[in-house]
């Protein structure tokens, strides 16, 4: 262990409220990245190793206490735990099993790596929710590429452990004045107001049960279609996150329209880091936030309508404190409540919403994955995309991410409670949806 870290680290708020959340979804984030040859297996396992004293909560375990939780480093962090090599004829099969299985947080490390190799190789990382957000999962393979490409050519170099940068969300609430303060508790009203007006939401049928059988849907977005997606929208001055929205509610619409007193609504994560000056730096953390779009009963008679609904809804949103209205209240209950008290009481009442089907199912843009970023050297990255954590039955959730020219739609859930055929009809009719490449 380096030294120069120390043995234990205090959580950021939001470490506590994922673990709070656990009831509600696996606290991990994935990464697949192939590449065009082969990785040196020695080296990508020094970079591993590297990176777990370089953010050094990666190299920990999470304990929650029953007041508070923390970060206790691992003494004896070895390589066999935290990655394994294997040799496969069927990689989507094997990234997806190995993806599908809960990452132990408890025990440490906050990073799993599995290297398949076939004709070529491709690295699978589970990341920690605890740990870090989608963009902090980004930014973890970016510092492994960098750290990786340095080995190349200086075998003996050794990272500096970022000891400094902040995991707080203090460094977004000392952004706003007094003013802008008492507005962000404004946009909480208004989110609690909005999910306790609304009908009940469109989902995807699903029962209570236990999670298991995890696994993904995972449907690829090529450039060709990507570029028609790009030229439906120009027009709509939508953003490919509306479009790709509203062809989810129009999916979820479809596949029980009988039910027509429900409300197209989800729940939609936002990065807080748009409020951050640019020469911020900081430590891997979480700084998401969550906002609740709903577009009525009914999306319309076709994709311009539903997209210009939810464009609509979403431009409202990002005028008023996107993002932010929840933590007032996730910073009161912090402050005042032990953790092992709020996750009790968040599993009760989660439970007691979902049996009423009163919770939208939630999206999440995971963002475009930098491919000069993610830059192993002489290794040549193929294709990257991010998968959102596996959410527990009756929960439901898809996210995107992209590289280069195309999009990844994925949704992790656990078949116990919702069929895999729902899962691939609502994302056949996504894609039927979708503009038609010209020929």
């Amino acid at each position: 262990m380096n030294l120069s870290i120390r043995r234990r680290f205090r959580c950021a708020m939001f470490d506590e409220t994922l673990h709070a959340m656990s009831s509600l979804l696996d606290p991990q984030i994935g990464l697949v990245v192939t590449i065009d040859g082969r990785f040196d297996e020695k080296l990508l396992e020094r970079a591993l190793r590297l990176s777990l004293d370089t953010e050094p909560h990666l190299g920990c375990r999470f304990v929650p206490g029953w007041w508070r939780a923390y970060w206790e480093r691992m003494e004896n962090l070895k390589n066999d735990s935290f990655f394994d090599v294997q040799s496969t004829s069927d990689p989507t099969r094997d990234l997806t099993d190995f993806l599908a299985e809960p990452l132990d947080c408890f025990e440490g490390p906050q990073v799993s790596a599995l290297l398949l190799r076939s004709d070529t190789d491709t690295l699978c990382l589970k990341v920690s929710h605890f740990a870090t957000d989608a963009w902090g999962v980004k930014q973890y393979s970016y510092l492994l590429a960098s750290i990786y490409r340095t080995l190349t050519f200086s075998p003996d170099f050794v990272p500096e452990p970022n000891l400094r940068g902040s995991r707080s969300l203090r460094q977004i609430s000392s952004c706003f004045s007094v003013g802008g303060h008492l507005r962000i508790i404004r946009r909480g009203f208004r989110d609690i107001a909005s999910t306790l007006i609304s009908e009940p939401p469109f989902t995807l049928p699903a029962k209570t049960a236990e999670p298991s059988r995890r696994t993904y849907v995972i449907r690829r977005i090529p450039p060709e279609k990507y570029a028609e997606i790009l030229l439906s929208i120009k027009p709509l001055s939508a953003t490919t996150n509306d479009y790709i929205m509203a062809l989810l509610l129009r999916g979820l619409y479809h596949f029980d329209k009988a039910k027509d007193s429900l409300s197209l609504g989800l729940v939609v994560t936002a990065d807080l880091r748009k409020y951050l000056p640019n020469n911020w730096e900081s430590a891997l953390c979480n700084l998401s936030g969550w906002v609740f779009p709903n577009i009525g009963t009914s999306p319309g008679k076709s994709i311009q309508d539903t997209c210009r609904l939810v464009t609509k809804a979403m431009n409202r949103l990002k005028a008023d404190y996107i993002g932010l209205g929840s933590f007032p209240m996730i910073a009161l209950i912090n402050k005042s409540v032990p953790l092992a008290w709020t996750k009790k009481v968040f599993e009760k009442v989660t439970a007691q919403a979902l049996a009423q089907g009163k919770i939208a199912p939630s999206f999440t843009n995971m963002g475009r994955i930098d491919d000069d970023k993610l830059n192993f050297g002489s290794v040549k990255v193929k294709e990257a995309f991010l998968l959102p954590p596996i959410v527990k039955p009756p929960y439901w959730a898809a996210g995107l991410s992209g590289f280069k020219n195309s999009l990844t739609l994925s949704s992790g859930f656990c078949t116990s409670g919702i069929e895999i055929d729902h899962v691939e009809r609502l994302f056949d009719f996504v894609f039927k949806e979708m503009p038609k490449e010209k020929s």
